[in-house]
């Protein structure tokens, strides 16, 4: 059988054999394998004419003269757009991956997260770790090495823990602490050992602490006793350095008894308030003494005036309830971070205001504290000398007013 004939014949089948005619001639020779296992027919629009007969057309949508099959006639297999494959991936942005299904269309999206959280080309649209990135897994580190995690050396001494912030080994665990040659050691955010200066952290206690040093337990402590009071290591009875002894009252190590010479303020100028003694304290503050030494009476209101030592270091001279203070009488406020070496010291009020004032002022030592108050003191009524400094002997704990308050000579330096 010719293929003129063949082609005659599909159409009849298709079209019934009612309105089977000739069939037209094709652009090219259809092909029908024997068992019919291809076939390979053109496929054009169509138009109908009269009467419902499909009419040929060209590519331009013309009538060409003459019929062909229907383009309904005959379906090839749609191998949809990734092909037959179902294991093609691609990417469709950088955190999205996409699989070829088993009827060759791309699937729904996948976003790509946890460990593989990048879509990559280089895995052929699979998802997959972020390069040279690393990690910590079970306490080990591993590295992201073409698009997959990979296992390294396991951390050893003397850098023992793997850090998860970098995935790097590194010396400890932050906020671990450990003793080393009876100092504590506390671990930073970067796995690094720092010295606390201490016997003591907050998780350990090495031994050896010093009176004043904190302590759980009377082992911790170089003298064997562990102030429940405190929890801060008493003293014992050589302990403490010259010329500090042990009190037993407070079991702390302390002057053996004032040889201060008698407080002998001098006013000059319009100042009513006076610091008449400091007394610096084994734990880095001070004891100081401020006395009423011009006006009939002085009432300081709670939270309102403050005592400074620098602009950074302020306490109230009362928390809850007012300080009255009729001529001669003294009132004692505790400041931290106060020490011999050098600082100062100064009644303000409204620290943080754009107009602060002060109703007294005294300087010491060497040092001075970052944003001094000196200037301050001197804004509206002159309490101290520019440039005078109380001279603290070696040994002393503290100092004493014995005249002028507004000159350092004014003071005296003693055992308070």
């Amino acid at each position: 059988m010719g293929s003129r004939e063949i082609a005659s014949l599909c159409a009849a089948i298709i079209l019934g054999a009612a309105a089977c005619e000739p069939a037209p001639v094709l652009d090219r020779d259809d092909l029908i394998l024997d068992g019919g296992d291809a076939v390979t027919i053109e496929r054009r629009s169509v138009r109908t004419r009269d009467g419902g007969r499909p009419e040929p057309t060209d590519d331009s949508g013309r009538s060409s003269g003459r019929e062909t099959l229907s383009s309904r006639s005959v379906q090839t297999p749609d191998a949809g757009p990734c092909g037959l494959s179902d294991t093609a991936t691609r990417c469709v942005d950088e955190t999205t991956s996409q699989r070829c299904n088993a009827d060759g269309h791309w699937d729904k999206a996948l976003t790509c997260s946890g460990a593989t959280p990048v879509c990559r080309a280089d895995l052929d649209g699979a998802c997959g770790c972020v390069e040279t990135q690393r990690r910590c897994v079970d306490g080990a580190p591993e590295v992201c090495t073409e698009g997959a995690w990979r296992g390294q050396s396991p951390c050893e001494a003397p850098l023992v823990y793997c850090l998860p912030r970098t995935g790097q080994c590194v010396s400890c665990e932050p906020e671990s602490e450990t003793c080393q040659d009876g100092r504590a050691l506390r671990c930073d955010e970067d796995g690094q050992w720092q010295d606390l200066d201490s016997c003591a952290g907050r998780q350990v206690h090495c031994g050896q602490c010093a009176p004043g040093e904190p302590c759980v337990r009377d082992r911790d402590c170089a003298d064997g006793i562990c102030l429940p009071s405190t929890d801060r290591c008493g003293c014992g009875a050589e302990s403490c350095q010259a010329p500090l002894v042990c009190s037993g009252s407070t079991g702390m190590c302390e002057p053996p008894g004032s040889d201060c010479p008698p407080r002998a303020p001098v006013v000059s100028g319009e100042a009513d308030m006076a610091i008449v003694s400091v007394r610096f304290l084994a734990d880095d503050s001070a004891e100081v003494e401020m006395s009423n030494v011009g006006a009939g009476f002085i009432s300081f209101q709670a939270r309102g005036y403050q005592l400074c030592n620098g602009m950074d270091n302020c306490v109230f001279l009362s928390d809850d309830v007012p300080i009255a203070l009729p001529q001669g009488a003294s009132a004692t406020v505790t400041i931290p971070n106060t020490v011999a070496g050098g600082g100062e010291l100064a009644i303000v009020l409204d620290i943080a205001s754009d107009d602060p004032s002060s109703e007294a002022y005294v300087a010491w030592g060497t040092g001075q504290p970052r944003g001094s108050l000196e200037t301050l003191a001197n804004k509206t009524v002159p309490f101290w000398t520019l440039g005078q400094r109380i001279t603290i002997s070696a040994g002393d704990t503290g100092f004493v007013c014995t005249g002028d308050t507004n000159e350092a000579s004014g003071y005296t330096s003693c055992n308070p």
